[in-house]
């Protein structure tokens, strides 16, 4: 490949004034074997209640860290948020009503396990208006769901899913593959669909987690084989593949996770809960620690050096089959792709067809998407020192 250019043609305009709220719910009625998401198993129902009205407390003390910025959207994760209850999702919501948030104008997602799903839980959600559900599926495989820890058997998504679809159209289902043996991943989605068909659907790659100890047998060496099918099947139900492990139908991208992928900001709250500010360059994080939550305590700021925030970008922004702004780019970091990264090995990554790069654009094809870590090495392994450009 012959003569890229980076030169700055016209600078997009982000708006820097939209944000997004991360709310984490840290409870589960069990830990899963494969999760890495910091959550405490329940111990007594009087937690919700309390821990709640600390996360409202904590909402209102940082609010004015949104600087005024537009909501976008509403995530309501953990954990297991559906194990809330109605009157804890009040006074959630009642608190965004009270600071002038319509909640019909922006995506307000809640993720449910399905043995929490009822009818009068589902119409009480809406009502309260949550418009999209994240359903932690995970495998539709009796064997899968045992091996996982999983609680859910293939009969409570079964109830589950024909719950949903009454109440809620726009919908996500959560897949893990790369975990259990002898799966077929095709035949698990043509059941699902045969029952509820989502508007996005998340296919992750199992990987051991590093604060519990998992099974070694967990492991399926077939993960690519499976991804394959999981992608192949996903494109013929006329869904696009936008992100390295989501697909959508088209428009129902995930709001919430692009801002992440677009390094954009947003305010986390809860136990575990990371936020970033893109203006003030700052990322900050509770710790993954109940007691200090509930005791105000734990809230720690960091601000990242310009090569990790360059890092980042590219680990987020090539997450997006999209790829990155060049313009975007350079207008966020005030000096050009070039003054980072050598062209030339973007060049070899182009030749051999996991990047595709112009005058707007570096972007992972989809064999690139496949093997993402192999290219954010390549290109961090040639990242160049600062000085002078």
């Amino acid at each position: 490949m012959k003569n890229i250019k980076t030169g700055r043609k016209k600078i997009s305009k982000v708006n820097k004034k939209r944000s997004g709220i991360y709310i984490h719910i840290p409870f589960c009625r069990k830990k899963c074997f494969y999760c890495d998401f910091y959550s405490e198993e329940i111990s007594s129902k009087n937690n919700l209640s309390e821990y709640t009205d600390k996360v409202v407390y904590q909402l209102g003390k940082r609010w004015n860290e949104l600087n005024s910025a537009e909501i976008i959207s509403i995530y309501i994760g953990g954990g297991s948020p559906s194990l809330l209850g109605i009157k804890n999702v009040k006074k959630i919501t009642q608190f965004f009503k009270e600071k002038g948030i319509v909640f019909k104008d922006i995506e307000f997602t809640m993720e449910v396990n399905p043995q929490d799903v009822a009818g009068e839980i589902l119409e009480a959600l809406k009502s309260e208006g949550i418009n999209r559900l994240s359903i932690g599926i995970q495998a539709f495989d009796e064997k899968t769901l045992f091996e996982m820890g999983r609680m859910s058997q293939t009969l409570d998504i079964e109830k589950a899913l024909s719950l949903i679809k009454e109440y809620f159209t726009n919908f996500s289902i959560d897949i893990i593959y790369g975990i259990g043996k002898e799966r077929d991943l095709e035949k698990e989605l043509c059941s699902i669909f045969s029952m509820a068909i989502p508007l996005h659907v998340s296919a992750y790659a199992y990987s051991p987690p590093e604060r519990v100890s998992a099974p070694e047998q967990l492991v399926d060496e077939d993960a690519e084989f499976q991804q394959n099918r999981i992608r192949d099947f996903l494109v013929r139900k006329g869904f696009e593949r936008y992100e390295v492990s989501n697909y959508s139908v088209k428009g129902k991208e995930s709001v919430h996770n692009k801002i992440y992928w677009n390094y954009g900001s947003w305010l986390g709250i809860g136990a575990g809960a990371h936020s970033f500010s893109r203006n003030k360059r700052e990322y900050s994080f509770y710790s993954d620690d109940l007691g200090d939550f509930m005791k105000d305590q734990g809230l720690s700021r960091y601000y990242p050096t310009v090569e990790e925030q360059v890092k980042e970008f590219l680990l987020m922004g090539l997450r997006l089959a999209k790829g990155i702004s060049l313009h975007e780019f350079e207008d966020f970091f005030q000096k050009s792709f070039r003054c980072f990264f050598d062209i030339k090995s973007i060049e070899t990554l182009v030749k051999e067809r996991f990047c595709k790069m112009n005058e707007e654009s570096l972007k992972c094809t989809d064999k690139g998407l496949d093997f993402l870590n192999y290219v954010l090495i390549k290109l961090f392994e040639n990242m160049k020192e600062q000085s002078g450009c």
